[in-house]
């Protein structure tokens, strides 16, 4: 084991912006910028890579969480009226599904909370927000948060990714051809620690990995 991958590290990671516009022929979103469309909804999967730790046997200890999304969310509508969005960050120690994750959302679950799926320690960062019209225009409008949430466990982990997630879910209930919703850049940032644990802390902390996992 090297001391150079010990102590405090920051991770960074860029994602780019989009513009979703609606096929009404296909019945789906057209993202651009490498987002993908599943039923509806838009999302950007990536991950940090953790693997020089756990095949070091270390640990990494996230401390803080930040997310830098700093210009407008905007949409360009025939009519803007119902046109509100739900957006969800995450960074979770597990791959997840999307379509389960929108599901549960829906429901009022997000990823670690109670009735959902995954465990509170699977999910280290999540940020919601419910994004609606400003109305000040006929057809484009800035939308604005109404509602935001953050939580996650921020829970020490040995797992060889990190995998990060913006979903977008525009739940206009009338769309017509053309009509876009721009999604801007954002950052992610996570902030910790990286240090050698004991032996059998680090091997009950790989047991629990395993379990959640499956």
């Amino acid at each position: 084991m090297s001391d150079a991958l010990t102590g405090n590290r920051q991770f960074v990671k860029d994602i780019p912006n989009t513009i979703l516009t609606w096929d009404p022929i296909a019945g789906e979103y057209n993202p651009t910028n490498g987002w993908n469309e599943l039923g509806g909804v838009a999302y950007y999967e990536t991950y940090w890579d953790t693997s020089a730790y756990s095949l070091n046997d270390l640990t990494y200890y996230p401390i803080t969480s930040v997310l830098q999304d700093g210009q407008p969310y905007i949409n360009v509508m025939v009519d803007n009226t119902n046109a509100a969005e739900y957006i969800l960050d995450i960074v979770s120690q597990e791959k997840l599904d999307i379509n389960e994750t929108v599901l549960e959302m829906l429901q009022g679950n997000l990823p670690g909370q109670p009735l959902s799926k995954h465990d509170f320690t699977q999910i280290l960062m999540c940020q919601f927000r419910l994004l609606a019209p400003t109305l000040q225009f006929n057809t484009a409008s800035i939308v604005t948060p109404i509602n935001l949430g953050q939580f996650g466990s921020l829970e020490p982990t040995a797992a060889s990714k990190l995998w990060i997630y913006r979903i977008v879910y525009p739940t206009a209930t009338t769309i017509s051809a053309g009509d876009t919703f721009s999604v801007p850049a954002t950052r992610f940032i996570m902030n910790g620690a990286v240090a050698k644990e004991s032996e059998l802390e680090y091997m009950m902390r790989l047991k629990r990995s395993f379990e959640l996992a499956q």
